[in-house]
């Protein structure tokens, strides 16, 4: 891995996201932020994160050379990244959830969101630890609280892993693995103005369906997915 990053550990912070773009841009440092908790998080399509009781949230805020064609797929190595993270740290398999939502047994336990502007990518992970009482469809890493150091180590973790992927380049970029752990692939997918059944992910990172009408890729929007495959 050559891309050097700060680390900066906070006890909270309105947004990881906005708190390692500013340190990235005041020293010039590719930075990870992790934070106990996080008090105005967002998520894709202008959602809120809602905090549950044992969390990780963290963001890693760096300059990329990628071309904006292939940029799309940083979300999907970030998926790959954080699942085999947390997979190693808490020995818990993770499903994803197309484009980057990770699942396990069903239920959402970390979503992801980039952000860029120019050649500036701000990552975010946010995943929930341990909630003893988490609302419907969110799942937990751990049925018992494990304790703040479990962030850290997850944290770093996912984002020693996906700086080796943007080392490597857009065309290197671990589809076989985000495949392998797909949760969508077979099941019945719904979005506006067309529906059909997932059966493969595009180089590009698109979702493949196959509908009445023959193939088509999804690239992006609110796409749903229903449960029996």
């Amino acid at each position: 891995m050559a891309t050097h990053y700060d680390i900066v550990s906070v006890d909270s912070v309105p947004s990881t996201q906005d708190a390692a773009s500013r340190h990235r841009e005041s020293t010039g440092t590719a930075t990870l932020v992790i934070a106990d908790h996080q008090t105005e998080g967002r998520g894709r399509q202008g959602r809120s994160w809602e905090e549950p009781a044992r969390g990780l949230f963290s963001s890693l805020a760096l300059l990329t050379d990628w071309p904006v064609a292939d940029r799309a797929v940083i979300t999907m190595c970030t998926a790959v990244a954080l699942a085999a993270s947390i997979e190693d740290v808490a020995g818990t398999r993770c499903d994803i959830k197309w484009p980057n939502d990770l699942l396990i047994d069903g239920d959402k336990v970390a979503g992801i969101l980039v952000e860029t502007a120019s050649d500036a990518v701000t990552v975010g992970c946010g995943v929930n630890l341990w909630w003893p009482a988490s609302p419907p469809s969110a799942g937990t890493v751990y049925d018992d609280d494990p304790g703040p150091d479990v962030a850290v180590e997850i944290a770093r973790g996912w984002v020693e892993r996906l700086l080796e992927m943007l080392d490597a380049g857009p065309g290197a970029w671990p589809r076989a693995d985000y495949l392998e752990r797909s949760w969508t692939l077979g099941r019945k997918v719904t979005w506006e103005g067309g529906a059909g059944v997932a059966v493969g992910i595009a180089s590009g990172g698109g979702l493949i369906v196959d509908t009445d009408d023959g193939e088509e890729t999804i690239i992006a929007g609110e796409v749903h997915t229903h449960q029996e495959r």
